[in-house]
């Protein structure tokens, strides 16, 4: 709907001044008190609006009075009444309709295109920055819907269109590529100007569009800071130092700034995909032996080709570096898995020691009892008995510093496993470090393994101790352990019983 036609068909006013601005509309026009629409046929203009617009309407008459009507308030019907009967010495009313606009579900209006195209002409380049920066901090990609003509031409953030039909935004995560041109770029004022080349890059287009020239401008200002190393601009004065194998300074006036297509291809090959501080680092360098003698803004396509190919150079060359770091990283991870491994095995070989050692002891008890005078049914005195216990007692001892032993060991070999992953961490990306140390898959695993291993063979050494305890009382003459036992029952059993009297 043409909004502006509109306006002036309800008012039968042969001309109108219009001045649009990106957030505001005014609408100024003179016309006949004969010709003043009823209450009705204003409110429902009003209404027909976009909701997310404030539309407010000021008539007032050749005696200055006034009426004032807002999109807000739509009950005054009493009030415009009392106007128009004010009105009956008039001739000519003057009338100005205000649109103060917002950005709503990533849509913002333009109700006269040639105006708002012109006063973003008319604008300072700091004050197109500025605008642009306000427009989009509102919303990641923004449609302009055009009323009054046909229109249709995009970027990758914004769409300017009058047809009906929705046009779907590719994929492109803007706040992730101005967080990463931060960090390439010192640029002085990105604080004020959040923008980014994309957001001028006309994807789609017509011909005759009053924005090309200066959207393209936009496209190599903005190009040009973001492949230097620190830029600034300062009164339409446009400064960049690159820092390459040797440092370049330039200096432009902003609107004598030529059109090249190859400055944009750069900045769009540097921040899309890969690193970007590796490439920005390598086109530097290249740029800084290209414009030795010549200005960047005529910089051709083979500069774009010689980039491209040291960074291919730069590629094969950190690959080789990087196969033959995992692979050392390989040998050390088999070589900790294996040591790790060992540790269950120890604790086996412990425990077998032990084992040894005790029936070692329980034989030497036996034989020397049957080369002596006493009859074999009293071996197991109360002596021999306390000794026998003594043993098992120290094998628990024992049991348990072997046990905190392997888990010392372990805890060591995690520990230097762990710092080894972060020694590469100056080195390597996240995702490569979990790559070549295969996501910690092996290495935990075999933790787990010698865990399982440690809580498997210390179960079976306590089951041997129990047994041989039990073995122990039942077959000595003068047991310890059971007597002990059955006083301490007894001694539970007598509490239980007298409190369960009381």
């Amino acid at each position: 709907m043409n909004y502006i036609a509109a306006i002036t068909t309800l008012f039968q006013c042969s001309s109108h001044r219009l001045s649009e601005r990106s957030k505001v509309l005014d609408v100024d026009f003179d016309f006949a008190v004969t010709s003043l629409p009823k209450y009705e046929q204003i409110t429902e203009l009003i209404e027909s609006f976009p909701q997310r617009d404030i539309v407010t309407l000021s008539l007032i008459n050749e005696n200055d009075d006034l009426f004032y009507m807002s999109s807000q308030d739509l009950s005054l019907q009493q009030k415009f009444d009392t106007f128009k009967t004010d009105c009956k010495y008039s001739e000519q009313l003057s009338a100005k309709i205000s649109i103060n606009k917002s950005v709503q579900d990533g849509n913002i209006s333009i109700y006269d295109f040639s105006s708002f195209a012109q006063g973003l002409c008319d604008l300072p380049l700091e004050g197109i920055l500025s605008t642009f920066s306000a427009l989009l901090s509102e919303a990641n990609q923004l449609t302009f819907e055009v009323f009054d003509k046909e229109v249709l031409f995009k970027t990758k953030t914004m769409l300017f269109s009058s047809a009906p039909q929705k046009v779907v935004f590719k994929a492109f995560d803007r706040k992730h590529r101005l967080s990463t041109c931060s960090e390439t770029t010192h640029f002085h004022d990105q604080v004020r100007y959040q923008l980014l080349p994309d957001d001028f890059q006309l994807d789609i287009n017509f011909e005759g569009n009053p924005l090309s020239e200066i959207f393209n401008r936009l496209v190599n200002i903005l190009s040009l800071v973001y492949l230097s190393s620190s830029a600034s601009l300062n009164h339409e004065i446009l400064e960049i130092h690159i820092a390459g194998q040797r440092i370049l300074e330039f200096q432009y006036q902003c609107s004598l700034i030529a059109a090249n297509p190859e400055l944009y291809k750069i900045y769009n090959w540097i921040y899309t995909d890969g690193n970007a501080t590796d490439k920005a680092l390598i086109a530097r360098n290249i740029l800084c032996l290209h414009c030795r003698f010549s200005d960047i803004q005529k910089i051709d396509g083979k500069t774009f080709a010689s980039i491209q190919s040291n960074y291919n150079l730069y590629l094969k060359d950190n690959v080789s570096r990087y196969i033959q770091l995992t692979n050392k990283l390989a040998e050390f991870i088999s070589e900790v898995v294996s040591k790790t491994g060992d540790y269950v095995t120890s604790l086996l070989d412990d425990f077998k020691k032990n084992l040894i050692a005790i029936l070692g002891f329980l034989f030497t008890v036996i034989l020397a009892n049957v080369v002596s005078d006493q009859p074999l049914d009293n071996i197991f005195t109360r002596d021999i008995t306390l000794i026998l216990e003594a043993v098992l007692l120290g094998s628990v001892v024992y049991l348990i510093i072997c046990i905190s032993e392997a888990k010392y060991k372990v805890k060591k070999v995690q520990d230097s496993y762990d710092a080894l992953k972060a020694n590469y961490s100056s080195l390597l990306t996240s995702e490569d470090i979990a790559q070549a140390f295969g996501n910690d898959k092996l290495i935990t695993k075999m933790v787990n393994e010698v865990n399982r291993g440690i809580i498997r063979y210390s179960l079976l050494w306590g089951l041997f101790i129990l047994f041989f305890l039990v073995a122990i009382e039942i077959i000595s003459t003068e047991p310890f352990v059971t007597p002990l036992l059955q006083h301490l029952f007894t001694t539970i059993k007598n509490i239980l019983l007298q409190t369960t009297c009381n």
